[in-house]
């Protein structure tokens, strides 16, 4: 399901869950659009716990994640240390990370993508933190807005005939508070969500230099 977009990814992994059970371990390649993946990630297991209900079963799935490998010894480790952080702050359960191409090892790319998970282990303490991402706003608006476009594309044998707010007793229209910066975005004036829409993520140079791969 590598080639398909987040939201069919979502979709099919959903049907399979449907059509084999609970108990399978979830294989998802895992992208370079950082908070899409992440969200995907969230997506799925939240709408596995939906269809667990919808059965009145009280199961959960196992996810395993994987960076996608890149073109060439630099843009391969960045994916990888994107992408493993994507996952990991989206909930997976375990994670391979790629060494990359053989003949990258002179170079020693093979040796740091190989560390890269004990690097995000234990500099960042990621996977010391349970549900790292939840009380964002962003993401959770953005796993939102995926589950209900992934639940609406699912047939009816899969989800019963039951719409969303049904299942996952959400609220179609929240009360409105009166809060100033609930009506601006991250990254546009006064910046009231902060100066940038995607922080770093969008800023390779920057993340190089958080993961340890620079002297910039």
């Amino acid at each position: 399901i590598s080639d398909e977009s987040i939201h069919e990814q979502i979709v099919h992994t959903i049907e399979q869950i449907h059509q084999y059970g609970f108990n399978q371990t979830l294989i998802l390649p895992i992208g370079s659009d950082f908070f899409h993946e992440l969200a995907k990630v969230r997506t799925i297991r939240l709408l596995a716990a939906g269809l667990a209900k919808i059965k009145g079963q009280n199961q959960e799935i196992r996810i395993h994640c994987e960076p996608k490998a890149g073109h060439n010894e630099g843009d391969h480790l960045l994916k990888q240390t994107t992408g493993g952080i994507a996952a990991i702050i989206g909930g997976t359960d375990s994670i391979t990370f790629h060494p990359g191409e053989s003949s990258w090892a002179a170079n020693g790319a093979h040796r740091v993508s190989r560390n890269i998970g004990n690097l995000i282990r234990h500099e960042s303490n990621l996977t010391s933190i349970q549900s790292v991402a939840n009380g964002s706003y962003f993401i959770e608006a953005l796993t939102d807005q995926l589950a209900r476009l992934a639940w609406s594309k699912l047939g009816s044998p899969v989800t019963e005939g039951k719409n969303y707010s049904e299942v996952f007793n959400a609220v179609e229209k929240p009360a409105k508070l009166d809060l100033p910066h609930l009506g601006y975005s991250a990254g546009v004036p006064p910046f009231l969500r902060g100066p940038y829409a995607t922080m770093y993520a969008e800023r390779p140079w920057t993340i190089r230099q958080y993961a340890g791969f620079s002297t910039a």
